[in-house]
């Protein structure tokens, strides 16, 4: 059974919402992992508003790199807290027990690559995300130094 778009939409913002405020009532007690899927509260800048934005997301762990994927979950638009990093590269991550400020990057097509295949490995709907959509996926690389090239979001 196919549900309706409308109701597809609500439940995009809504289960965020509820995983977000589940995190932050347990002070991270609960909704940091699903499985073995680990998750993170990502806080970014609005791009518009410059208000904090908090959105839990997939972190994918390769090596010392911390992924995320744009995935929005197969739309044909970028999620918001993509569009907020590429005008604030400086955002703020917080994992089971640690919170610590990080610097965003887009990952280059090499990088992309590789990344997108350790991704899939850690959740397998990626993949039908991809194929919901035209666009390239972006990975977003979070980091420790400002020393990146253009001014910490390189693209």
């Amino acid at each position: 059974m196919k549900l309706p778009d409308w109701l597809v939409a609500r439940l995009a913002r809504a289960i965020p919402a509820l995983h977000r405020r589940i995190w932050q009532v347990t002070g991270g007690r609960l909704g940091w992992r699903l499985g073995e899927v680990e998750f993170c509260l990502l806080t970014t800048t609005g791009r518009h508003t410059a208000k904090e934005h908090v959105t839990p997301l997939v972190l994918v762990r390769v090596g010392s790199r911390l992924v995320l994927v744009a995935s929005n979950g197969g739309s044909d638009r970028h999620p918001d807290w993509f569009l907020n990093i590429v005008k604030h590269h400086r955002v703020a991550l917080e994992t089971k027990g640690e919170r610590s400020t990080k610097y965003a990057r887009v990952a280059a097509e090499a990088e992309r690559m590789e990344l997108w295949s350790q991704a899939r490995r850690v959740y397998s709907g990626y993949d039908a995300y991809q194929s919901k959509t035209d666009r390239i996926i972006p990975i977003v690389v979070l980091e420790d130094g400002p020393g990146l090239p253009n001014g910490g979001l390189a693209t």
